[in-house]
């Protein structure tokens, strides 16, 4: 796994575990430490994870960044294998506004990946 991509993580979650550490410990500097300290920690596993450890984090994102319904839709479509009958009544629509949800989260999804391979998701059994 490059350097590069470990910068993209690092620049991705930093704000996020800082703001976080920073309200455990309220100060500053321990927040500082400790942020130094994951990331330090993060960089030495970086070499030990398989290519694909990235590709997926990346989807996990893009999803994460969806409209909640569309969010929702492609959860309960691609992971859990549900029917557009079944998403439909979970989200209080039509199946087929279930569809258009899960279509539209699936085209953001692509461009949003910008030409990464999207890996195969298995149905949660």
């Amino acid at each position: 796994m490059g350097l590069a991509l470990f910068d993209d993580v690092v620049a991705a979650h930093h704000p996020e575990i800082y703001r976080y550490l920073r309200r455990l410990t309220w100060r500053a500097n321990e927040a500082d430490d400790l942020a130094q300290e994951t990331f330090l920690r993060a960089y030495r596993a970086w070499q030990v994870l398989v290519p694909d450890s990235y590709l997926r984090a990346l989807v996990d994102r893009v999803v994460a960044e969806l409209p909640l319904k569309q969010r929702l839709a492609f959860t309960l479509r691609k992971i859990h294998d549900l029917d557009y009958e079944a998403i439909g009544e979970s989200l209080e629509c039509s199946p087929e506004s279930a569809r258009a949800h899960v279509f539209q989260a699936l085209k953001k999804i692509r461009v949003s990946l910008n030409g990464h391979e999207l890996p195969a998701l298995e149905p949660m059994r």
